[in-house]
């Protein structure tokens, strides 16, 4: 019965597009290498090997680029610019002047673009599933569902668009009238994840265009391919020259471009998807200029279990909470509590769950249902990774305690031994983390043990690492492997799906965001208990619980101290329903009818004289 549920919530999410899943990137052995090409590359249409700039295929000021390659098999798949903190001035300043004309145009006129472009990703949703497979390594099946969940956010921002109602209020003279009117904010800046590389820019994007601003974009350097290609998809569909703009750059000049969005003072608004430690660094740069932001930052969700919940419905939602895209997603369950009335039932129910329905493998097979993680160091980093990713294999590989964000670069990286909040600033500083803590793996080594790739593979080596370390970790203090633990035997930066019993709060996987596939389980006593230690991280994105007694949904719902909560459920996201966290997860919200407000400033106009 559970697998049935499996299977259907699996085609559930492919079919509506509400799958949230993290990037598989990375390598596998030689032996397997190839086997992403064994299909006909359908995607080769789509591939640009410029930026968008101005309504034109534009290259870097200084000529140069960089490779972006399949992280399962390790082929370059192109080169896009390496831009500067010039090309990324130059684009706002485009922005801005297009932002004169976009914010004249009528919420009809903006509705009917976003309505055309959702059309055309629709059209070519199966080819932009397989590019997104080979650029990030999570299963097509996943991929899919992503293609379907970004398109929505295009149709149903078409329709806010003409939805911002204003007010008229009752003012305290007769000869006076007060008119609230709503108007968007200006030029956007935005900076995207690997993760969720469509999703994540129709979300954004969509809200700001609907709402009459103009958008400067950053994709993640692992995944600009397919950032690039929805764009042009967006040029297709007739969206003017100057409002849509999308930079790239290699790690290299990663920071340059960042602080010049955030900075400059043509920029009215930053959103941002990523680690904590990163969103404080950019909140930082875009207070001198007082600009508006979103963020949605790093989380570390508990997934509760009560006495009187239905274990098997449980055990479904962990499924589907955990592994989608091998953990690594912002949302998804990151610390299992389980009541001791239950624990020894849903523990043994959820390894049986895991070995019938998870099976590790290159994306492109459609058998496979989790993939390598996003590259070799984000293996490494399963161990102890707490919320953010590390940005490149070296980050990952020494990094035992890292709790909150990834290091810039790897440079960064080198030196650090347990950073906790801050990314470092370059490569050199990462190459030394220990513990990584909540960002996804970067490569495909990382994911080669997982069972079934719907999850996606770890960031890099280091992230392996940082997965191993954890395990470790539990190990060292008394926790039981009931399956899993160590890397798959596909190599690179697959990893196997990972059970651990006996898991205290004193673990560094109960105290940091993994973003692996790796599910550790505390036994608690009390409702009050579980409460607490649900509470207790400094993030709040999602949190999960089971009951069927109503009188306690309703107190631990209104508790929990996160932006969302699944109550019976384990998969919360929607277009409908507002995206975001509280503490240290975020500022506002995405999707929903609230997330067009996020660009849209509030006007009073007061008639005197009337």
């Amino acid at each position: 019965m559970v697998l049935l549920r499996w299977t259907l919530t699996r085609t559930y999410l492919t079919s509506i597009g509400k799958t949230y899943s993290n990037s598989l990137r990375s390598a596998i052995p030689s032996s397997q290498r190839g086997i992403a090409f064994t299909m006909a590359k359908s995607y080769s249409s789509l591939l640009k090997d410029q930026a968008y700039v101005g309504g034109q295929w534009v290259s870097a000021a200084s000529g140069e680029t960089f490779q972006v390659t399949n992280p399962s098999s390790g082929e370059v798949l192109g080169s896009v610019p390496d831009m500067n903190a010039g090309d990324a001035t130059k684009a706002i300043k485009i922005a801005y002047d297009a932002f004169q004309t976009w914010r004249e145009t009528t919420a009809k006129e903006r509705s009917l673009l976003l309505r055309r472009w959702f059309e055309l990703i629709v059209e070519k949703k199966d080819t932009l599933a397989e590019l997104l497979t080979v650029e990030n390594g999570k299963p097509v099946a996943e991929s899919l569902g992503e293609v379907n969940y970004a398109a929505v956010f295009l149709e149903w921002f078409a329709e806010e668009a003409r939805r911002t109602y204003g007010d008229t209020i009752p003012a305290p003279a007769k000869s006076k009238r007060i008119v609230v009117v709503h108007q968007p904010v200006g030029v956007a800046s935005m900076i995207t994840p690997w993760n969720f590389p469509y999703a994540m820019v129709t979300r954004k994007a969509g809200a700001a265009l609907a709402a009459g601003c103009t958008v400067v974009l950053k994709p993640s350097e692992e995944t600009p391919l397919t950032t690039l290609a929805i764009v042009d998809l967006a040029h297709q569909a007739g969206i003017p020259a100057g409002v849509f703009n999308v930079v790239t750059c290699s790690r290299k000049n990663v920071e340059a471009v960042g602080k010049t969005l955030c900075t400059d003072p043509l920029v009215a608004k930053i959103s941002f998807t990523g680690s904590t430690a990163v969103g404080k660094v950019l909140l930082k740069w875009g207070a001198d200029t007082v600009k508006k932001a979103s963020m949605e930052l790093g989380g570390h969700a508990p997934f509760v279990v009560f006495d009187s919940a239905d274990v098997d419905a449980a055990v479904q939602g962990a499924m589907v909470s955990k592994f989608r895209y091998m953990g690594q997603t912002c949302v998804c369950a990151n610390r299992f509590l389980v009541q001791e009335g239950v624990y020894d039932a849903f523990c043994a129910k959820l390894e049986a769950a895991m070995a019938a329905q998870l099976k590790v493998g290159d994306g492109l097979d459609k058998g496979n249902t989790q993939g390598p993680l996003i590259n070799t160091k984000a293996v490494e980093k399963v161990g102890t990774n707490t919320q953010g990713p590390l940005i490149n294999t070296k980050a990952v590989e020494k990094v035992g305690t890292n709790t909150q964000g990834p290091l810039i670069n790897t440079k960064a990286v080198e030196k650090v031994g347990t950073n906790t909040q801050g990314p470092l600033i370059n490569t050199k500083a990462v190459e030394k983390v220990g513990t990584y803590t909540q960002g996804p793996l970067i490569n495909t080594k990382a994911v080669e043990k997982v069972g079934t790739n719907t999850q996606g593979p770890l960031i890099n080596t280091k992230a392996v690492e940082k997965v191993e370390a954890q395990i470790l970790d539990a190990v060292s203090k008394g926790a039981t492997v009931m399956t899993g633990g160590k890397r798959h035997a596909l190599g690179g930066t697959f990893f196997e799906p990972t059970l651990l019993k006996g898991v205290t709060t004193d673990m560094l996987c109960t105290q940091q965001e993994t973003f692996g596939p790796v599910a550790p389980v505390i036994k608690f006593k009390t409702e009050e208990e579980a409460v607490t230690i649900a509470n207790s991280a400094r993030v709040g994105l999602a949190g999960y619980f089971f009951s069927n007694n109503i009188g306690q949904i309703w107190r631990v719902a209104e508790r929990m101290e996160v932006g969302m909560v699944g109550v019976n459920e384990g998969l919360v996201s929607m277009v409908e329903a507002p995206f975001g966290g509280v503490k240290e997860s975020g500022i506002g919200v995405e999707g929903s009818k609230y997330g067009i407000h996020e660009y849209l400033n509030v006007k009073y106009i007061c008639f005197g004289g009337v």
